[in-house]
């Protein structure tokens, strides 16, 4: 769960579930496909906030994936863009909601032979921290700026770099 969130979050955030594919060994353009990077879906009590919430895209998000490649073709990162994007984020045990509109966005996913990956995000973000991250969670943000998470190969991310202003999500629909 972890890797699918962070991948999808952020990217969260963050900035879709998408397919690492690789274009042909030695291509010298990226592999180009729509796509819209998203932590869309529905959280139990504990993961997201402490109370159950849902993430639902309401406008907007649209963008490209692209798949770089090495001449071998080894994965050597991914870089999405994102439009503009309207969010509804919702307290499944109040009602409660709170809309985000967050500007467009970029993010850099760049893998490790390690088997860490790191997540660059800039722009409109929106993403979460469970109890297993650093600093664990559980807790939800929206950026409008910059962020670095860096994902270990276990699956469990820490959070290195927020800049920008933020809100706390789960606060806004408590």
């Amino acid at each position: 769960m972890q890797r699918v969130r962070i991948a999808t979050v952020v990217a969260i955030i963050i900035m879709s579930a998408t397919t690492w594919s690789a274009a042909p060994a030695g291509a010298n353009a990226p592999d180009r496909q729509p796509g819209l990077i998203t932590i869309a879906g529905t959280y139990p009590a504990g993961v997201a906030c402490p109370f159950a919430v849902s993430f639902e895209i309401v406008a907007g998000g649209e963008g490209q994936i692209l798949t770089f490649v090495d001449s071998e073709g080894n994965l050597v990162r991914l870089l999405n863009t994102a439009r503009p994007i309207t969010w509804l984020v919702t307290n499944l045990e109040t009602d409660a909601t709170y809309t985000y509109t967050g500007r467009g966005g970029v993010s850099k996913i760049t893998p490790s032979v390690d088997g860490t990956t790191t997540v660059e995000v800039s722009g409109g973000i929106i993403g979460f921290n469970t109890p297993t991250d650093t600093p664990p969670g559980p807790f939800a943000l929206s950026i409008e700026g910059h962020l670095v998470f860096l994902i270990a190969a276990d699956g469990t991310g820490t959070l290195t770099q927020v800049t920008g202003r933020t809100t706390d999500l789960c606060a806004a629909v408590s």
